[in-house]
């Protein structure tokens, strides 16, 4: 299969890899990752948000297991 022949998600995949590389490589002096950021800051604009919420939005990037151990590192 050529790389014109690869489907749209293959592609969206792909540039979400090259996303989180360069977001992670930009804070790493800050010992942070893409989505502990994301979360941190949904705990930031909304005090109140509960795992379940954390996860409606971030569900697609992260599972329950890594919400937890990212909350309990926070913690």
């Amino acid at each position: 299969m050529t790389h014109k022949e690869k489907p749209i998600g293959y592609w969206i995949k792909e540039a979400d890899k090259a996303i989180t590389n360069k977001v992670n490589s930009g804070l790493k002096q800050f010992e942070i990752t893409r989505f502990r950021w994301q979360v941190l800051n949904l705990i930031k604009e909304n005090e109140s948000i509960t795992e379940g919420k954390i996860l409606n939005i971030l569900g697609n990037f992260i599972n329950s297991k890594q919400l937890t151990t990212i909350l309990d590192d926070f913690a």
